[in-house]
Protein backbone atom coordinates (compact mmCIF):
# COMPACT_ATOMS: atom_id res chain seq x y z
CA UNK A 1 0.00 0.00 0.00
CA UNK A 2 1.16 3.53 -0.47
CA UNK A 3 0.24 6.77 -1.29
CA UNK A 4 -0.90 7.98 -4.65
CA UNK A 5 0.55 10.85 -6.17
CA UNK A 6 -2.66 13.32 -7.05
CA UNK A 7 -0.76 15.63 -10.15
CA UNK A 8 -3.77 17.76 -10.87
CA UNK A 9 -4.12 18.70 -7.46
CA UNK A 10 -0.02 19.17 -6.51
CA UNK A 11 0.38 21.09 -9.20
CA UNK A 12 -2.81 23.13 -8.43
CA UNK A 13 -1.91 23.69 -4.60
CA UNK A 14 1.86 24.26 -5.42
CA UNK A 15 2.59 21.46 -3.10
CA UNK A 16 2.30 17.54 -3.14
CA UNK A 17 -0.48 16.05 -2.55
CA UNK A 18 -1.69 12.69 -2.57
CA UNK A 19 -4.35 10.15 -1.26
CA UNK A 20 -4.98 6.93 0.54
CA UNK A 21 -8.03 4.75 0.06
CA UNK A 22 -8.60 2.21 3.01
CA UNK A 23 -10.55 -0.71 1.71
CA UNK A 24 -13.26 -2.41 3.93
CA UNK A 25 -11.79 -3.31 6.92
CA UNK A 26 -7.86 -3.78 5.87
CA UNK A 27 -5.94 -2.35 7.99
CA UNK A 28 -2.70 -0.90 6.60
CA UNK A 29 0.35 0.88 8.44
CA UNK A 30 -0.69 4.53 7.83
CA UNK A 31 2.26 5.48 10.34
CA UNK A 32 4.94 3.79 8.57
CA UNK A 33 3.41 4.93 4.99
CA UNK A 34 3.47 8.47 6.26
CA UNK A 35 6.73 8.57 7.57
CA UNK A 36 8.41 6.65 4.42
CA UNK A 37 6.91 9.57 2.28
CA UNK A 38 7.93 12.88 4.23
CA UNK A 39 7.78 14.80 0.57
CA UNK A 40 3.53 14.93 1.10
CA UNK A 41 2.34 17.88 2.65
CA UNK A 42 -0.97 17.03 2.29
CA UNK A 43 -2.67 13.86 2.09
CA UNK A 44 -6.45 13.27 1.78
CA UNK A 45 -7.76 9.69 3.12
CA UNK A 46 -10.96 8.17 2.19
CA UNK A 47 -12.95 5.65 4.01
CA UNK A 48 -16.32 3.49 4.46
CA UNK A 49 -18.15 5.30 7.86
CA UNK A 50 -17.62 2.14 9.94
CA UNK A 51 -14.02 1.96 9.07
CA UNK A 52 -11.57 0.77 12.04
CA UNK A 53 -8.63 2.58 11.33
CA UNK A 54 -10.71 6.47 12.42
CA UNK A 55 -9.28 6.84 15.34
CA UNK A 56 -5.85 6.32 14.28
CA UNK A 57 -6.26 8.37 11.46
CA UNK A 58 -7.11 10.98 13.95
CA UNK A 59 -4.71 10.59 16.23
CA UNK A 60 -1.97 11.35 13.46
CA UNK A 61 -3.64 14.59 12.99
CA UNK A 62 -6.42 13.59 10.46
CA UNK A 63 -9.87 15.85 10.50
CA UNK A 64 -13.12 14.67 9.03
CA UNK A 65 -13.77 17.41 6.50
CA UNK A 66 -16.36 15.39 4.17
CA UNK A 67 -19.40 12.86 5.08
CA UNK A 68 -19.25 11.86 1.18
CA UNK A 69 -22.96 11.00 0.41
CA UNK A 70 -23.86 9.19 -3.07
CA UNK A 71 -27.64 9.00 -3.84
CA UNK A 72 -29.06 7.29 -7.13
CA UNK A 73 -32.02 6.55 -8.22
CA UNK A 74 -33.55 5.02 -11.54
CA UNK A 75 -34.61 7.63 -13.95
CA UNK A 76 -38.79 8.15 -13.66
CA UNK A 77 -40.57 7.54 -16.99
CA UNK A 78 -41.57 10.00 -19.15
CA UNK A 79 -43.31 13.00 -18.70
CA UNK A 80 -40.59 15.09 -17.27
CA UNK A 81 -42.41 18.04 -16.54
CA UNK A 82 -40.28 21.38 -16.06
CA UNK A 83 -40.99 25.07 -16.54
CA UNK A 84 -40.49 27.18 -19.62
CA UNK A 85 -38.01 29.06 -17.66
CA UNK A 86 -35.33 26.11 -17.90
CA UNK A 87 -33.43 26.41 -20.91
CA UNK A 88 -30.11 25.33 -21.66
CA UNK A 89 -26.92 27.64 -20.98
CA UNK A 90 -26.21 28.70 -24.55
CA UNK A 91 -22.71 30.32 -24.10
CA UNK A 92 -19.19 28.76 -23.58
CA UNK A 93 -18.50 31.07 -20.80
CA UNK A 94 -20.17 31.51 -17.82
CA UNK A 95 -21.88 34.65 -17.10
CA UNK A 96 -20.87 36.54 -13.36
CA UNK A 97 -24.51 35.17 -12.06
CA UNK A 98 -23.74 31.64 -13.24
CA UNK A 99 -20.41 31.63 -11.03
CA UNK A 100 -22.05 33.02 -8.61
CA UNK A 101 -24.47 29.91 -8.22
CA UNK A 102 -21.58 27.42 -9.00
CA UNK A 103 -20.24 29.19 -5.08
CA UNK A 104 -23.23 29.08 -3.71
CA UNK A 105 -23.39 25.34 -4.24
CA UNK A 106 -20.43 24.52 -2.28
CA UNK A 107 -20.98 25.98 0.93
CA UNK A 108 -20.32 22.84 2.45
CA UNK A 109 -17.24 21.81 -0.02
CA UNK A 110 -14.21 20.57 2.18
CA UNK A 111 -12.25 23.16 0.49
CA UNK A 112 -14.14 25.45 2.21
CA UNK A 113 -14.51 23.85 4.95
CA UNK A 114 -11.28 22.98 6.17
CA UNK A 115 -9.61 26.35 7.30
CA UNK A 116 -6.58 25.53 6.19
CA UNK A 117 -6.51 26.38 2.60
CA UNK A 118 -5.67 29.98 2.81
CA UNK A 119 -5.53 31.00 -0.80
CA UNK A 120 -9.21 31.36 -1.94
CA UNK A 121 -8.23 27.63 -3.06
CA UNK A 122 -12.01 26.69 -2.70
CA UNK A 123 -13.46 29.64 -4.93
CA UNK A 124 -10.76 28.98 -7.82
CA UNK A 125 -11.29 25.38 -7.50
CA UNK A 126 -15.20 26.04 -8.42
CA UNK A 127 -14.40 28.42 -10.66
CA UNK A 128 -12.65 26.18 -12.58
CA UNK A 129 -15.81 23.55 -11.94
CA UNK A 130 -17.75 25.87 -13.93
CA UNK A 131 -15.67 27.00 -16.58
CA UNK A 132 -15.10 23.36 -17.62
CA UNK A 133 -18.58 22.89 -17.26
CA UNK A 134 -20.13 25.43 -19.47
CA UNK A 135 -17.24 24.71 -22.27
CA UNK A 136 -18.37 21.28 -22.07
CA UNK A 137 -15.03 20.00 -20.91
CA UNK A 138 -16.62 17.67 -17.93
CA UNK A 139 -20.43 17.93 -18.13
CA UNK A 140 -22.45 17.42 -21.47
CA UNK A 141 -25.52 19.86 -20.45
CA UNK A 142 -25.78 22.80 -18.50
CA UNK A 143 -29.18 23.23 -17.39
CA UNK A 144 -30.52 26.97 -16.28
CA UNK A 145 -33.65 28.78 -14.65
CA UNK A 146 -33.82 32.05 -16.19
CA UNK A 147 -36.45 35.00 -14.28
CA UNK A 148 -36.49 38.16 -14.56
CA UNK A 149 -33.70 38.35 -16.96
CA UNK A 150 -31.55 36.79 -14.64
CA UNK A 151 -30.09 33.20 -14.23
CA UNK A 152 -31.68 32.47 -11.09
CA UNK A 153 -30.87 28.14 -10.79
CA UNK A 154 -27.95 26.42 -12.41
CA UNK A 155 -27.67 22.52 -13.14
CA UNK A 156 -24.44 20.30 -14.97
CA UNK A 157 -24.97 16.79 -16.25
CA UNK A 158 -22.09 15.03 -17.19
CA UNK A 159 -21.66 10.87 -16.73
CA UNK A 160 -20.20 8.79 -14.29
CA UNK A 161 -19.88 5.24 -12.89
CA UNK A 162 -22.28 4.40 -16.19
CA UNK A 163 -24.33 6.86 -14.76
CA UNK A 164 -25.56 10.32 -15.68
CA UNK A 165 -24.14 12.35 -13.09
CA UNK A 166 -25.71 15.98 -11.66
CA UNK A 167 -22.42 17.47 -10.74
CA UNK A 168 -23.71 21.27 -9.67
CA UNK A 169 -27.01 22.31 -8.69
CA UNK A 170 -27.91 25.80 -6.98
CA UNK A 171 -30.71 27.70 -6.72
CA UNK A 172 -30.71 31.51 -5.82
CA UNK A 173 -31.36 31.70 -1.80
CA UNK A 174 -33.90 34.20 -3.23
CA UNK A 175 -36.05 32.33 -5.02
CA UNK A 176 -35.72 29.18 -3.19
CA UNK A 177 -38.76 26.73 -1.77
CA UNK A 178 -40.62 27.39 -5.93
CA UNK A 179 -39.93 24.54 -6.82
CA UNK A 180 -36.76 26.01 -9.16
CA UNK A 181 -34.89 23.10 -8.29
CA UNK A 182 -37.51 20.32 -9.02
CA UNK A 183 -38.07 21.63 -12.53
CA UNK A 184 -34.17 21.83 -13.06
CA UNK A 185 -33.95 18.11 -12.21
CA UNK A 186 -36.84 16.80 -14.23
CA UNK A 187 -35.13 18.49 -17.49
CA UNK A 188 -31.95 16.49 -15.99
CA UNK A 189 -33.96 13.26 -16.09
CA UNK A 190 -34.97 14.29 -19.75
CA UNK A 191 -31.31 14.61 -21.01
CA UNK A 192 -30.33 11.60 -19.00
CA UNK A 193 -32.49 9.42 -20.88
CA UNK A 194 -31.67 10.97 -24.00
CA UNK A 195 -27.91 10.65 -23.64
CA UNK A 196 -28.96 7.06 -23.15
CA UNK A 197 -29.03 6.31 -19.30
CA UNK A 198 -31.68 4.81 -17.12
CA UNK A 199 -29.69 5.89 -13.79
CA UNK A 200 -28.38 8.77 -11.95
CA UNK A 201 -26.75 10.22 -9.27
CA UNK A 202 -25.53 13.08 -7.17
CA UNK A 203 -22.73 13.26 -4.63
CA UNK A 204 -23.71 16.46 -2.02
CA UNK A 205 -22.35 16.07 1.67
CA UNK A 206 -24.12 14.98 4.67
CA UNK A 207 -23.75 17.92 6.42
CA UNK A 208 -25.51 19.74 4.03
CA UNK A 209 -29.31 18.75 5.02
CA UNK A 210 -31.31 20.93 2.81
CA UNK A 211 -29.40 19.04 -0.20
CA UNK A 212 -30.15 15.71 1.04
CA UNK A 213 -34.05 16.21 2.15
CA UNK A 214 -34.61 17.74 -1.13
CA UNK A 215 -32.91 14.63 -3.31
CA UNK A 216 -34.99 12.10 -1.52
CA UNK A 217 -37.84 14.78 -2.15
CA UNK A 218 -37.56 13.78 -6.04
CA UNK A 219 -36.76 10.08 -5.79
CA UNK A 220 -33.35 9.83 -4.97
CA UNK A 221 -31.89 6.65 -2.45
CA UNK A 222 -28.20 6.95 -0.81
CA UNK A 223 -26.41 4.47 -2.64
CA UNK A 224 -23.05 5.60 -0.55
CA UNK A 225 -21.59 7.09 2.30
CA UNK A 226 -17.64 7.64 2.16
CA UNK A 227 -15.56 9.82 4.96
CA UNK A 228 -12.77 11.91 3.67
CA UNK A 229 -10.11 12.79 5.77
CA UNK A 230 -7.75 15.47 5.32
CA UNK A 231 -4.21 15.06 6.54
CA UNK A 232 -1.63 17.74 6.88
CA UNK A 233 1.31 17.25 7.67
CA UNK A 234 3.33 20.35 7.42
Amino acid sequence: MSIQHLAWDSNFFGYKTGLIELKHNVIIPLYDIIQRNPEYKLIYIRCAPAHIQQDEIKALGGKLVDEKVTFAQDIPAPPHIYSQNVILYPDNEPTTEILQLGLASGIYSRFKVDKKFINNEFERLYEIWIRNSTNKTIAKHVITYQKDGKYIGLLTLGEKNKRADIGILAVNEQYRGLGIGKSLVQKAFELSVQMGYSQIQVVTQKANENACKFYESVGFKIDTIENIYHLWLR
